[in-house]
C-alpha cells in the first residue's frame, strides 16, 4: 500500500531557547554570555510576570529563574506556569544564594524547580546542567514526532496485523534516533519487560542487549527506593502517561544517578503497548550538587557545621516534643571580632 507521511524526523530538529529570568542585569548578561560560547539562543525577562506574558508568546527548552525577584518571586512564577500549563513540561533551574536555596529548597522543588544553582554561580557547573536539560529536551521532541510518525502508518497498515507488529514495524523509522541518542532510551511492553535498550543505556548500566531483553527494570534497582516510592511513580504513570524525576540504580555494584523520563505509548482506543524512558546519567551533577548542599552547611575552611545548620538542628529540636527540653551552651572567644572584621568570618 503506498502512502505520504506529511511529518519526519526534520520537524524534531528545532533551535534550542532558554529563557532568563532575573531583575538583576548583571547575572542576565553573566548567564548570556556562557550560552552564547554555546551557541545557545537566549531570551531574558526582568520580572516573572514579564516571563509568563514571554510563555504565552512562544516556548522554550529550559528556564533559568532567579528566586527573589520583586513582583512575583521564582516560585511564585513556578506555581503559575504549572498551573495554568503553559509550559508545565519545560524545565526550570532556579538561582539562588546559598543561604536562600537551603531554607526553601523543599518550596522550590514543589514549585516545579528541576535543579537548583548557587550563587556565585560556578560556570562549568551551570554549563553541564544546562547541556544535560537540553539533550533531554531534544529527545523528547524526537520522540514525539517519532510517535507520530508511529501513529501516520498505523492507520495504512493491514487491519490484520496486530497492534505489536505496526508498533515495531513503525519503530524502524526511529531506528538512526533510537541508537545514536547520548542519553540511554528503553523501551519495555505493559507488564515492563524490556522489549529494547539503545547503545547508550548499555554502556551506562553495563548490561549488554541480551542481559535485559525480557527481564524487568528490578534487574538495577539499588534498593535505595523504597515501595512506596515505586508505588507513587506507577500511580502517576497510569493517571497522567508520563512521570520523570531522578532514582538510584546499581551497575557491577557499583550506584549510579539517572534522570528517568517515561512516556507510556497508547494504541488508538488509548490502551498502553509499551512505555518509553529516557535515561540520563547524572551522577556526576549529583555528587557537584551534594558539594554545594555540604558548603551550604559547613564552614569552608575548618569543616563545621555553620550557622544556618545550627538554627536547622534547633528549629528540630523545638518542634520535637521528645528532644524540647535541652540545653544550648553559647561560647565567646575574648577579642576575636577584630580578626573576623580584618580578615573576614
Amino acid at each position: 500500500m503506498d502512502f505520504t507521511i506529511n511529518n519526519d524526523l526534520s520537524s524534531a530538529n528545532i533551535t534550542d531557547k532558554i529563557l532568563i529570568v532575573d531583575d538583576n542585569q548583571a547575572n542576565i548578561v553573566l548567564i548570556e554570555s556562557i550560552l552564547k560560547r554555546e551557541n545557545i539562543t537566549a531570551y531574558t525577562a526582568n520580572s516573572g510576570e514579564q516571563a509568563l506574558e514571554s510563555l504565552k508568546e512562544d516556548s522554550f527548552s529550559l528556564i533559568i529563574m532567579d528566586v527573589n525577584m520583586p513582583g512575583l518571586t521564582g516560585f511564585e512564577t513556578a506555581k503559575v506556569i504549572q498551573e495554568t500549563q503553559i509550559a508545565q513540561d519545560t524545565p526550570i533551574i532556579f538561582i539562588s544564594s546559598q543561604c536562600k536555596t537551603t531554607a526553601n529548597i523543599e518550596e522550590g522543588f514543589k514549585s516545579g524547580a528541576y535543579d537548583y544553582i548557587l550563587r556565585p554561580i560556578d560556570i562549568d557547573l551551570l554549563k553541564n546542567k544546562i547541556k544535560i536539560f537540553l539533550r533531554l529536551s531534544r529527545t523528547e521532541r524526537e520522540l514525539k514526532v517519532a510517535n507520530n510518525l508511529l501513529a501516520q502508518k498505523a492507520e495504512y497498515l493491514d487491519n490484520q496485523l496486530s497492534e505489536q507488529v505496526e508498533i515495531n514495524s513503525a519503530l524502524k523509522f526511529t531506528e538512526q534516533v533510537f541508537e545514536n541518542s547520548v542519553n540511554g532510551i528503553i523501551i519495555v511492553d505493559e507488564a515492563l519487560n524490556f522489549v529494547r535498550v539503545n547503545q547508550a543505556f548499555t554502556k551506562m548500566t553495563g548490561y549488554s542487549p541480551e542481559e535485559l531483553i525480557g527481564k524487568t527494570p528490578r534487574i538495577l534497582s539499588s534498593g535505595l527506593q523504597n515501595k512506596d516510592f515505586y508505588t507513587k511513580m506507577w500511580t502517576t504513570l497510569q493517571i497522567k502517561g508520563a512521570w520523570q524525576g531522578e532514582l538510584w540504580n546499581k551497575k557491577n555494584n557499583e550506584l549510579y544517578a539517572e534522570m528517568l523520563s517515561i512516556n507510556a505509548v497508547k494504541d488508538s482506543v488509548g490502551i498502553v503497548s509499551n512505555y518509553i524512558g529516557i535515561v540520563t546519567d547524572i551522577t556526576e551533577t549529583k555528587k557537584a550538587h551534594e558539594k554545594n548542599e555540604h558548603l551550604a552547611n559547613y564552614d569552608y575552611l575548618t569543616g563545621l557545621p555553620n550557622r544556618l545548620n545550627l538554627m536547622r538542628s534547633l528549629n528540630k529540636l523545638l518542634a520535637n516534643p521528645v528532644s524540647s527540653q535541652f540545653t544550648l551552651l553559647f561560647l565567646d572567644l575574648d577579642k576575636f571580632k577584630p580578626i573576623n572584621d580584618n580578615h573576614g568570618h
